[in-house]
Formats: structure tokens, C-alpha cells, sequence
């Protein structure tokens, strides 16, 4: 993200009460904490849940660089029970190869020279892609489409994981794994926007075994349930590039790319 140097944000003081206070763009360093509003409506219109979800699942356990598109799945998984399903909505075929543990399904379309799969996924832009090239184009989609590519993610390339320590606490966590660090990057955004599905089951259990846990919230450290803390990166110089003003409410603050910041 690019700023002006005298951009006001928000940030919580490192050190002693760990209070608010405003800071610069240009004042900024590496390890600054700043809000991020887990609601900001960063949402576009386009795609179904259903679109999202085997989007999602192809970026995960698919193959999209030969003719026909393929996915790879445990036959009795719900994901490849819901690609049985959108193959068929789509008028495609299911060739199902077996390979140990795992089936290889392949999807043929002979009513015509395109195949619907194929075109579901060059119109979200990620036909061809393959391995650590994996990513979503910037594109404005919508709410529904992101909840269901999630969950797609997930499904294949994440694992929902509970533990429980010494003392006997339960923990539990959703590890999300992939070779694509902007794919990763994406992932992430996402999850902090949504308010967030096979493995959904293992969900309702870690959600019914930590329920006792209180959301983290204090007067001193100003925690709400609907911002979260980023840390900066990495900070470095843009050149020289015109900038804009515009006029906000009486607060002075909005969201900019999900950081809480203010017009002054």
C-alpha cells in the first residue's frame, strides 16, 4: 500500500500501557501495531458461494494446465462428492481414475468445443496457473464467492487441528498450507475480512470445547471484537506521485485497504 508521508494512523504504543496514540506515515517503523477492521465492507459482487467454493478447491487439489480440468480428493471427502455435483449442474462428465487412496477425477465436456468448467475458471482468472504461481486475481468479489473459496481452501490444502496442553485446556486451530506466498497473503486478507465447509463438523467441536474463552477485550488495551492488529512489514520510499483528499464524517476516521486511519 502507498501513502503520503503525512498520513495519520492510528497505532498501539509498544511499550508501558500500551495506549492509542497517532503517528505519521513517515514515523512509522517495522513491528508497529495497527488496527484492522475485521467488518470493512471490501466486498465486490462478483460469484456465487458455489463459484467460490470450487475455485477454491481447484487452487488447492486441481490441475488446471492440461485440456480438461482435474481435481484429486479422498472419493469419500465432501469435496469431491461437490465436484461430482458441479460437473453434472455444468453438463460435464466425471471420469473417476482410482490411485490408491486417494481418486483422480477428470472432467470431459462433448456438447461443445468449451468446456463450462474450463470457462468457470478463466473467468476468475486462474486457468494455467500451477504450484507456486497460484493466486486470485484483484478483483472485486463478492462476499459469498470469498466465504466459499475459503472454505474450498481449506478443505483441501488446510486441516482443522485440536490439541490439549499439560493442564488439560483445549486448543483448537485451522492451519491453511500452500507453496504460493501471495496465494498465502491472500488467504489471510480474506480471513480477516470474513466473519468466518466439509470440515465445518471438527469446527463445531473446537468451537463447543473452547466456548468458555471470553473475547480479549480491555478498557486499557482498547480491544474490540471487530478489529484485529497488524504489524508493518516493511516500510520504504514510492518516489514522488500525486496524492488525494476528500472529506470523511465528523470522527475523521475510515478504512483504507482494512487499516483504520484518519483525514486530518
Amino acid at each position: 500500500m502507498q501513502v503520503a508521508p503525512g498520513q495519520q494512523w492510528v497505532t498501539q504504543r509498544r511499550r508501558g500501557r500500551q495506549a492509542w496514540e497517532w503517528k505519521r506515515s513517515d514515523a512509522l517503523v517495522p513491528g508497529d501495531r495497527i488496527p484492522l477492521s475485521l467488518t470493512a465492507g471490501r466486498f465486490g459482487r462478483q460469484g456465487t458461494s458455489d463459484e467460490g467454493y470450487f475455485v477454491g478447491a481447484m487452487l488447492g487439489d486441481g490441475g488446471m494446465t492440461s485440456c480438461t480440468p482435474e481435481f484429486h480428493g479422498d472419493p469419500g471427502d465432501g469435496a469431491v462428492s461437490f465436484m461430482r455435483a458441479f460437473a453434472a449442474k455444468h453438463g460435464c462428465g466425471v471420469r473417476e481414475i482410482p490411485q490408491g487412496s486417494i481418486v483422480r477425477l477428470r472432467f470431459p465436456y462433448l456438447s461443445g468445443p468449451r468446456n463450462p468448467l474450463t470457462q468457470c475458471l478463466r473467468r476468475f482468472g486462474v486457468w494455467g496457473q500451477s504450484c507456486a504461481g497460484k493466486h486470485l486475481p484483484d478483483e472485486p468479489f463478492s462476499r459469498s464467492f470469498w466465504v466459499g473459496c475459503v472454505s474450498g481452501l481449506v478443505d483441501t490444502d488446510g486441516h482443522v487441528r485440536v490439541r490439549r496442553n499439560p493442564k488439560g485446556t483445549v486448543h483448537g486451530s485451522v492451519e491453511y498450507a500452500t507453496v504460493s506466498p501471495l496465494l498465502a497473503r491472500q488467504v489471510a486478507d480474506a480471513l480477516l475480512r470474513l466473519r468466518i465447509g466439509y470440515k465445518a463438523t471438527s469446527l463445531d467441536g473446537i468451537a463447543h470445547a473452547v466456548g468458555h474463552v471470553e473475547p480479549a477485550r480491555s478498557d486499557m488495551h482498547g480491544y474490540d471484537e471487530s478489529v484485529a492488529l497488524d504489524r508493518v512489514a516493511n516500510i520504504e520510499p514510492a518516489g514522488r506521485k500525486r496524492v488525494f483528499s476528500f472529506a470523511v464524517g465528523p470522527a475523521s476516521l475510515f478504512i483504507v485497504n482494512g487499516l483504520v486511519t484518519e483525514a486530518s
